[in-house]
């Protein structure tokens, strides 16, 4: 094969690819489209459920917010996320230790760069501890050999990040590389890297700790693990209240077999995560009180199955209510020295972000459904487009192409009128089919008049939002 030849294959595997996707562009725009629809559902369902949750007025009062990021000192605020100057999170502490360790006299300098070095090291070492706690759980779900396999890649790459971190840890300190020796076995041994221990100071007792020279990494981590069983109860919080959402979903809309059991599998999705969240506040709790050395604390209190009970703030009050309360976490405001007004507002704020990410999602989705629409409609005309051109060649109207050869009593060119005949047949039949498939009732697609301006087209066809706040009713309806 010469260059030239080699060129030319390039070229046509190139061509091949091309209308291979072309040819697959309708399947490929529909399923999308009805996906996107689909999604769009869920979002808008979640957006009104959330909008009735929260109240008329605070709903009111967030819609004449600006959604634009504000600088307050050195921090930006956004109505799309919590602000850091409520309950730290891990990352909040992680972030507020580094600015305090940079912030020492130049004569600490060495020991400075020390400790930074060692709130790099614990804060990667919680996260890969984290991620043993996620492959056990994927590992136990893990049913079909694509999600086996998912496990296998992950084990390997997290057994390749922990060896990496060991190396820190016994430059940190020398005096664990026994132990750290010890868990590593076989470098290609994947098999316990979920169980693998990987001795952080919440491992050991205060004087195995005070031993081996892990006073000041036992103080760093502390303020970590605090940190991350705020994250938690927040997280926490936030997924009992999508939970009591999608139920309220499923009792008023889910009708028959296939609705019921899509409704089931979201509802498995988010209490899987609330039994997560609640596994890592319990790990955090548990390691706070080792590293404080103490039995029991008020600040981290022991997480219950009925303190993740809340009333249906979705719902009307059932029979039996009233004489419920809900669990602590709901009040997990007044942790950390929080007063009874700090407390409202760090609550006021959460469901504030809430909403507004809420909110953000389904705009989202909204405009990845007209997206797609679009480009359903670009295809069709493309093709009528190419069928035009074809039927314009076939009969001969090439300009300065036009055909003229003949050779005896044979027109040459009604092989090519022929050809382009036929090449304008096609199109127009992919075109036809296209259009068919998007005016389909499953998929929706609609066309503008002739008179219609597109932007306007596109913005009466958005779903109209109305929520009856009297019997606290949500709806939405398609155009």
């Amino acid at each position: 094969m010469n260059h030239g030849h080699r060129h030319d294959t390039i070229i046509d595997f190139h061509n091949f690819w091309n209308w291979a996707k072309f040819e697959r562009m309708i399947p490929h725009l529909e399923d999308h489209l009805i996906s996107a629809r689909e999604s769009l559902k869920e979002s808008i369902e979640h957006f009104l459920g959330l909008s009735v949750t929260r109240g008329r007025d605070n709903v009111e009062k967030w819609e004449k917010m600006s959604i634009l990021p504000v600088k307050v000192g050195n921090e930006w605020r956004s109505v799309y996320r919590v602000s850091t100057r409520k309950l730290p999170s891990r990352e909040a502490v992680y972030l507020d230790l580094l600015k305090t360790e940079k912030a020492h006299d130049d004569a600490e300098a060495l020991a400075m760069k020390t400790q930074n070095q060692e709130t790099q090291f614990l804060n990667a070492g919680l996260k890969l501890q984290e991620r043993q706690h996620q492959l056990k759980r994927a590992q136990k779900a893990a049913s079909t050999e694509t999600e086996l396999g998912v496990v296998r890649r992950s084990r390997a790459a997290l057994l390749g990040d922990i060896r990496r971190w060991r190396k820190e840890q016994i430059q940190l300190v020398p005096m664990l590389s026994k132990l750290a020796s010890s868990e590593d076995g076989n470098e290609n041994d994947q098999t316990l890297v979920e169980t693998e221990k990987l001795y952080l100071p919440s491992d050991f007792s205060p004087a195995e700790r005070s031993q081996l020279g892990l006073v000041t990494l036992a103080e760093v981590e502390l303020k970590l693990r605090e940190g991350e069983a705020n994250d938690a109860v927040v997280f926490l919080c936030e997924a009992i209240t999508h939970a009591m959402m999608f139920r309220s979903v499923k009792e008023k809309h889910a009708r028959g077999v296939s609705q019921n059991t899509r409704a089931a599998k979201f509802i498995r999705g988010v209490n899987d995560r609330r039994n997560a969240y609640a596994d890592q506040y319990r790990r955090a709790r548990k390691a706070v009180l080792a590293l404080k050395a103490i039995n029991e604390s008020s600040d981290y209190p022991i997480l219950t199955q009925e303190d993740m009970y809340a009333k249906n703030a979705v719902n009307a009050r059932e029979l039996g209510d009233g004489s419920k309360t809900d669990g602590w976490i709901w009040r997990y405001g007044n942790l950390k020295g929080l007063n009874q007004e700090q407390r409202k507002e760090f609550v006021r704020e959460t469901e504030q972000v809430q909403w507004f990410r809420a909110k953000a999602d389904m705009d989202r989705w909204m405009e990845e459904v007209e997206t797609l629409e679009e480009e359903f409609r670009r295809y069709i005309r493309g093709c009528q487009s190419m069928s035009s051109y074809w039927t314009d060649m076939s009969a001969n109207q090439w300009g300065p192409y036009t055909f003229s050869r003949c050779i005896g009593n044979f027109d040459a060119t009604s092989g090519y009128r022929v050809y382009a005949a036929q090449k304008a047949d096609m199109y127009q039949e992919i075109a036809d089919h296209a259009e068919k498939r998007f005016s389909a009732t499953k998929v929706g697609g609609a066309w503008p008049g002739e008179k219609d301006d597109l932007n306007n087209f596109v913005r009466s066809r958005r779903p109209r939002l109305t929520v009856d706040w009297d019997v606290d009713k949500q709806a939405f309806e398609d155009v």
